[in-house]
């Protein structure tokens, strides 16, 4: 038998490991998150670490849009005047790794799942817009969960919409 042992520094710093495949990790936890009520926190969790290292990782790798950065609070605060669903992100992410819940955040207050129930029978395509999770009891009843980001000053945005956006922003600069 024969066994080799790498860091996991030597591990993520091959060629392979860039941003686009950081953001297709991404992507597979958001489809992960919107696919199960269940799971939803853990995913929703696991994505905002995931899309909010994507600044890490641009400060690290110096794509063209990021090579002038000396400091990461400077790509962060760049990353925050570009694209607010983003920066919402950088929020979630941290509350969930480090859990200050002596200072709220500035931006984003709460992560919430909306959930309504429709009797047996009830068209739901025109909420199948991939932005609302679905799953159906013994009843009959399908329940329909939304999962959306609450900000400090009472806004709510769509959680799938805020990711989208954040991605196709991620996307665009990288």
């Amino acid at each position: 038998q024969i066994s080799m042992s790498i860091s996991v520094q030597n591990m993520f710093n091959g060629p392979v490991y860039d941003l686009q495949w950081l953001l297709t990790k991404a992507e597979r936890e958001l489809q992960r998150a919107m696919s199960s009520h269940f799971d939803f926190t853990m995913d929703a969790a696991n994505f905002s670490v995931t899309i909010a290292h994507a600044a890490d990782w641009a400060f690290a790798l110096k794509p063209a849009k990021f090579s002038s950065f000396q400091k990461i609070g400077d790509v962060i605060q760049w990353v925050q005047s570009q694209c607010f669903q983003a920066a919402l992100f950088f929020d979630i992410s941290n509350e969930f790794k480090h859990a200050d819940r002596s200072r709220p955040s500035a931006t984003t207050a709460q992560l919430l799942l909306k959930f309504e129930t429709v009797a047996a029978g009830f068209n739901v395509a025109s909420r199948a817009d991939g932005k609302r999770i679905f799953t159906s009891d013994s009843k009959g009843r399908t329940w329909i969960f939304t999962p959306v980001i609450k900000c400090q000053d009472g806004s709510e945005h769509l959680f799938k919409d805020c990711a989208d956006e954040a991605l196709r922003w991620w996307k665009s600069v990288i």
